[in-house]
């Protein structure tokens, strides 16, 4: 898709597993292959430390063909990308989220699950290592309406002084970076050419020139697995679309 400034932008992917209820058995070739790598270093590691681990763990991932983390296989999409990096330092949401019966899209698992043993907050300043949860990225039920809640998932990788945020998911090019910034969620670029928001919705409806496509526009909430609870916590299964 061409954007006003000229200059082609990718779009997430949509992701299978974020439209359709997760069968962990079969997508992961088995939930409970090895314990995750680093579960007990998780727990003696500094919340600085935990943050700078999974920014790591993003960043190392970043142009990769598939996600493998030991014996264990994740789904090539946003949630799988998070369940991955996650994984990686020892936590294991989805095995743990079929345990405790919480079921849903990836994404939805992924910020039900944070609902109960993390933090879910809202426009409060995110940290690196936090998720950033956005709605109605593509019209997962085809009903042609923006009724589409919690939709896409990424990890933050940076905040800069102008409170743009930089961070790390899956679209249709693999797993790449991307920009929001929600003092300025509808403005793509500015002056200078700086990215503000990244483009994450694209459609080929009639309406699509009146639809919210920007990251800022489109965003639903933060979350952590980082238990320095500094921001204010929400808990809310429902949020409030964007």
């Amino acid at each position: 898709m061409e954007v006003a400034t000229g200059l082609k932008e990718p779009f997430p992917k949509a992701c299978t597993s974020c439209a359709s209820i997760w069968l962990f058995a079969a997508v992961f070739q088995g939930c409970h292959v090895g314990p995750p790598p680093r579960e007990v270093l998780w727990d003696q590691t500094s919340p600085e430390g935990q943050r700078k681990e999974l920014v790591l763990n993003a960043q190392s991932f970043i142009h990769a063909r598939r996600l493998t983390v030991g014996k264990r296989k994740f789904p090539m999409d946003c949630s799988g990308f998070v369940g991955a990096v996650i994984f990686r330092n020892g936590i294991d949401i989805f095995g743990d989220a079929d345990e405790l019966e919480i079921t849903g899209s990836g994404v939805k698992i992924l910020y039900k699950y944070l609902s109960h043993h993390g933090k879910i907050f809202g426009q409060s300043q995110p940290k690196p290592g936090d998720l950033v949860f956005f709605s109605n990225t593509y019209d997962r039920n085809r009903n042609g309406l923006l009724d589409d809640p919690l939709t896409h998932v990424g990890i933050i990788e940076k905040v800069a002084r102008d409170e743009t945020i930089t961070f790390i998911h899956v679209n249709r090019r693999g797993i790449r970076r991307s920009f929001m910034n929600l003092s300025f969620p509808l403005i793509h670029k500015r002056s200078d050419e700086k990215v503000l928001n990244s483009y994450l919705r694209r459609d080929n409806s009639k309406n699509r020139a009146s639809w919210p496509s920007l990251a800022g526009a489109l965003f639903a909430g933060f979350g952590s697995i980082v238990k320095d609870f500094a921001q204010k916590s929400v808990r809310n299964d429902h949020p409030t679309q964007s």
